[in-house]
């Protein structure tokens, strides 16, 4: 099979068509439609985010270092939360093998706590509103998922259940059982065929018709991303989106990894990882958006808190100009202020060098 991956929609009248794993090639080096995906999600992500930020009285001096942080400890943690989950696999041998994620293998609530501390990290050391910025990056994220699921599309892996004598396999916090699948249920409409890598090593030979669970997920992310977007001026108090965003996405994955079938489960239990904490991420931000939304109706809420939206977008983009162009103004000065310390220090020491020799 190789780079190549076979795919078909048969329910929604796609016939198959094969996709190239790799976008294309740099000096000799693989680059994958994966990687590309999940590289402009993340840059539109980080658009968006400054965008939003902006509003939130974020400069983008502030945002820069916040995403790069972000970022950087994102991927990190996704690669550490995917081989922390799957040591049992024995593919783990070296520091090379723990590192090495163009062998696939990223955990994406890893991807969130670790992108989590990076900001709320960064947002403290730049003196930044860490309940703002998190609202401002929440929808971004959405859509970093949306767009990153297609590049397990390209890859042929992540999917769901197989559809077998029309039946599919579903687990819920628990051991898997069959439903039927009739002709008009969405579920059967919505089915994918596809041979890929992944299919054959999960023991499939040629297409298996499965559920297209990155589908479902890109689309979970999109249809949030826009409910999000019409209340965020509505907020009440600041953190509340991030919140609404981390229920809407425990609630979503919590039903949708049920169908996957290379789920990562609990040690010694029949329970998906990805379920449970679906299910603790829900209940949690349901709690905490309860308290906050009640503290908010009754003005009980810390200054950090307060949602405070930029009146005017184009004053505060020249007010940060100006401070920025002060800030390289005073840089300048003080390596103008260095470099005659120096030359002056230079001359005297000539001076004294002559007065030396002159004693002589």
């Amino acid at each position: 099979m190789g780079e190549i991956t076979k795919i078909a929609f048969p329910g929604l009248g796609i016939g198959e068509f094969a996709i190239n794993r790799v976008a294309f090639s740099v000096f000799g080096v693989d680059i994958y439609w994966y990687a590309l995906l999940i590289t402009c999600g993340i840059a539109l992500a980080v658009f968006y985010t400054k965008y939003r930020s902006e509003r939130e009285w974020v400069s983008t001096d502030n945002l820069l270092d916040i995403a790069m942080a972000t970022v950087i400890l994102g991927v990190i943690g996704a690669r550490l939360y995917y081989v922390l989950t799957s040591l049992d696999s024995g593919q783990y041998n070296t520091i090379k093998d723990w590192i090495n994620i163009r062998n696939g293998g990223l955990g994406i609530y890893g991807g969130i706590i670790g992108g989590v501390i990076g900001l709320v990290a960064m947002s403290l050391i730049r003196k930044a509103n860490v309940f703002a910025v998190l609202d401002s990056a929440a929808p971004g994220v959405m859509i970093a998922q949306a767009i990153g699921r297609w590049g397990n599309f390209c890859n042929g892996e992540a999917f769901g259940s197989p559809i077998v004598n029309g039946q599919i396999t579903y687990a819920f916090l628990g051991p898997e059982k069959t439903y039927p699948v009739s002709d008009g249920n969405i579920l059967y409409r919505l089915r994918m065929a596809v041979e890929s890598g992944a299919t054959h090593s999960e023991g499939y030979s040629g297409m298996v018709e499965v559920q297209p669970t990155f589908l479902y997920e890109s689309l979970w992310n999109l249809l949030g991303f826009i409910l999000i977007n019409i209340f965020y001026k509505k907020k009440k108090f600041n953190g509340q989106i991030a919140l609404m965003y981390f229920a809407w996405y425990g609630f979503g994955r919590m039903f949708i990894e049920g169908l996957r079938t290379d789920s990562l489960f609990v040690p010694g239990t029949g329970i998906r990882i990805s379920q449970l904490l679906g299910l603790v991420l829900l209940g949690a931000a349901i709690a905490v958006l309860v308290v906050g939304l009640v503290f908010a109706y009754k003005n009980k809420l810390a200054k950090v808190l307060v949602p405070n939206f930029v009146p005017d977008i184009k004053a505060f983009r020249e007010e940060q100009k100006r401070i920025e162009e002060e800030r390289v103004a005073a840089k300048r000065e003080a390596r103008a202020q260095r470099a005659k310390q120096t030359d002056t220090e230079n001359q005297t020491d000539e001076q004294e060098e002559q007065d030396n020799g002159n004693d002589h």
